[in-house]
């Protein structure tokens, strides 16, 4: 086909007729930009359907995660309220003068001083973050809902945070005071029925009272966030879901 353009060509200089081989070299030309386009957009096309695939895979993976977040959280709202209940009923001892339950106290310790936090996932969200490909995601409302998702996570974080930075200074003094020789037949868990904890022992270890008084406002504040974290979750993982 070259060839034939070329004697063409060859023909219509000979000739001079120099309009028709404009014509024919501009004819040419426009044949080699519009082959040339037509192959970028194939490569873009090809490209944009990789980075898609890529995208999806992240975004299955941060919807198992959202999934196992929501299952903890839901596990762990529950121990935060029932700690709130022992808590609740703790402090009405100290305001009554009376325990009507001394078992209660050994589940308010525990709940108060075992400490459990929520461990989210999101491995898969900083992959995604790193990788620059969050740039490409469609669904900007996908992307806010993310990031807020995350900030929630950040936030309930830095609760947790100061919860522990209370609790662990009270128990360090009980330490000092000798609460655990004391008391050490709370720690054996076969000898339960044999723990008596009187309003005069607590009043041995006033810190307890300021402890769980705090206690309650934190843990009032965890299973807000908590129950903030679920319906984000749930409102991220149906657009995902819808996305798909």
């Amino acid at each position: 086909m070259s060839n034939e353009f070329f004697k063409t060509r060859w023909q219509l200089v000979k000739g001079r007729k120099y309009r028709d081989y404009i014509t024919i070299a501009l004819g040419e030309l426009i044949l080699l930009v519009f082959g040339i386009f037509i192959a970028l957009q194939i490569d873009n096309w090809n490209q944009d359907r990789q980075e898609k695939k890529i995208i999806d895979a992240y975004l299955v993976l941060i919807s198992k995660d959202l999934q196992s977040d929501i299952q903890s959280i839901e596990e762990l709202m529950e121990n935060r309220k029932q700690a709130l209940i022992y808590t609740d009923s703790i402090l009405s001892y100290y305001r009554n003068g009376y325990i009507a339950n001394s078992k209660l106290f050994e589940r308010g310790y525990f709940s108060l001083f075992i400490e459990t936090r929520f461990h989210p996932n999101t491995t898969a969200f900083e992959s995604l973050k790193n990788s620059g490909f969050m740039k490409n995601l469609e669904n900007l409302e996908i992307e806010e809902q993310l990031n807020q998702y995350h900030q929630l996570i950040e936030n309930i974080s830095f609760v947790e945070d100061k919860f522990i930075n209370m609790t662990q200074p009270v128990e360090n003094s009980l330490v000092l005071k000798g609460f655990y020789s004391e008391y050490n037949q709370i720690f054996k868990w076969q000898n339960r029925d044999t723990v008596i904890f009187t309003k005069q022992s607590m009043n041995k270890y006033p810190e307890f009272e300021a402890a769980f008084i705090k206690a309650k406002m934190f843990q009032e504040e965890l299973i807000n966030n908590y129950k903030g974290l679920l319906l984000k979750g749930d409102e991220t993982l149906k657009l995902i879901n819808n996305g798909d």
